[in-house]
């Protein structure tokens, strides 16, 4: 009767070599595709940022051009003098140019409409403060002043009106982008535990294999050694077929086993 052990044709130094090699790859593209993640992350968050940062802020260069424009355009009423009306002029050029450049980034309905809105009331504004400089000129200030209290200064306040609509609605959008950033790099962070934990479960599956394979062919021997000390020297042969340092092991022992056994008979033969 012969102990038949399964195997494989590897030593146990290259079993623990592979499983501890297999578990260092693993853990290394878990760790570099978390770190790509959160930096892809990272980067586009920053770049998200930036551009409402920027879009915001030239947005409120509307705000302040057109409070300005406001200002002078009644200044000049009250004062008719050329700085006051180049100041109103270099505002409008202002409002106008900015306007412009807003335009190509707003893209949400909402937003396109507000500054449709923005451009309808500085169109307004222009044409009635173009009228009240020509009252003023002629020397009609109090007509002046009513062009500018009925149709300048309600289309004004109505472009801060919008302004600020727009503001609020960026405003919006940088806290929606930073919580998804947030929810991203917690995703990042789960999967990276996750992938730590797997990890953690492959070296102990390693560990539990490797051990198993290595004990049960000891273990089988150690049974065969007990059984050998106390003289009975019919236990079967021990095969074990993993090629690698318990089989040279077991075939010592089966080598040793079969000297015995010869050396014994030998003995008996000669008493």
């Amino acid at each position: 009767m012969t102990i038949i052990m399964g195997g494989d044709s590897m030593s146990i130094s290259k079993k623990l070599y592979l499983a501890f090699s297999i578990l260092i790859i693993f853990m290394v593209v878990i760790t570099i595709t978390g770190y790509v993640q959160l930096k892809n992350i990272q980067n586009t968050y920053h770049e998200i940022l930036d551009q409402r940062v920027t879009k915001t802020m030239t947005i409120k260069e509307i705000k302040y051009a057109s409070a300005m424009q406001g200002t002078f355009v009644t200044s000049y009423a009250l004062n008719p003098i050329q700085d006051n009306l180049d100041s109103l002029k270099e505002q409008q050029e202002q409002v106008s140019k900015i306007i412009k450049e807003v335009e190509l980034d707003l893209k949400s309905g909402p937003m396109k409409q507000e500054l449709e809105n923005i451009k309808n009331n500085q169109d307004i504004f222009l044409k009635s403060t173009q009228n009240a400089i020509e009252m003023v000129d002629k020397g009609n200030k109090f007509q002046a002043a009513d062009i500018i209290a009925s149709e300048s200064r309600p289309a004004n306040e109505m472009i801060l009106s919008s302004v600020e609509r727009i503001v609020d609605d960026q405003t919006k959008q940088m806290n929606e982008s930073r919580q998804a950033a947030e929810d991203s790099v917690q995703q990042g962070i789960i999967i990276m535990l996750a992938g730590a934990f797997i990890g953690l479960l492959v070296a102990i599956g390693c560990s539990l294999f490797i051990t198993k394979k290595i004990t049960k062919s000891i273990r089988a021997l150690d049974k065969a050694a007990i059984t050998i000390a106390k003289g009975d020297l019919t236990h079967p042969d021990i095969i074990v077929h993993t090629k690698d340092e318990i089989h040279s092991l077991a075939q010592s022992f089966n080598s040793m086993k079969t000297n015995l056994q010869a050396l014994i008979s030998e003995v008996m033969e000669n008493v």
